[in-house]
């Protein structure tokens, strides 16, 4: 009877344990963002340096965010152009540091003129639903508000998205993962098309 009731403890603990497990599975975010009725699972992300703005110690960053049906390709180690069709969103950071995107809550601001705040997002971003490489077509949506939870630990990114459109919907989305930051002034190879290389430019 003891040994019965043993074996029945350690059968309870163990399907407990799977359980909890699997549950932990469940609840890990999936690197994607959505938009109205549809979910696009992020292939990749890659950040342009912008340069200093007019006001000092405040610069630009704008992270190319890219649906998996859609593929980079590099030249001379720099993303150069794009293949493919799907969803593509670009956010500009305006922050205090050099080249990277430090942790905090970053809102959304339309300004596109001096003088800059540090902390926000907004100015030349957008979303472009179903863009076609190929002909370089897509649907511009605006944004309009919203926020960009950013947590950094080196090379990695935490990124929780939350904004609303000019057209009265709200993307949503996450991504954890490395991203590579590239000084867009120093590329020289410049593809035709405005959404192939929209923010090659200094403040």
């Amino acid at each position: 009877m003891r040994n019965s009731l043993i074996k029945s403890a350690i059968l309870i603990v163990i399907v407990i344990t799977t359980f909890q497990a699997c549950k932990k599975e469940d609840k890990t975010p999936v690197n994607q963002f959505s938009y109205g009725n549809k979910t696009s699972l992020i292939g990749s992300i890659w950040g342009g340096y912008l340069g200093e703005s007019p006001t000092h110690g405040v610069f630009g960053t704008t992270l190319f965010i890219t649906e998996n049906s859609l593929t980079w390709h590099y030249q001379g180690g720099y993303p150069d152009s794009l293949s493919g069709s799907g969803d593509l969103m670009m956010l500009t950071f305006i922050t205090t540091e050099l080249m990277e995107i430090p942790s905090g809550k970053y809102s959304y601001s339309s300004n596109s003129s001096a003088p800059f705040v540090a902390n926000k997002f907004g100015m030349e971003s957008f979303l472009i639903i179903n863009y076609i490489s190929a002909t370089e077509e897509g649907e511009e949506v605006l944004f309009n508000g919203g926020t960009v939870d950013v947590v950094k630990n080196g090379e990695e990114y935490e990124l929780t998205f939350n904004i609303t459109t000019n057209v009265n919907t709200t993307i949503t989305g996450y991504y954890k993962g490395k991203i590579t930051m590239y000084d867009a002034g120093k590329k020289k190879s410049v593809p035709a098309g405005r959404y192939a290389r929209p923010f090659l430019r200094q403040f």
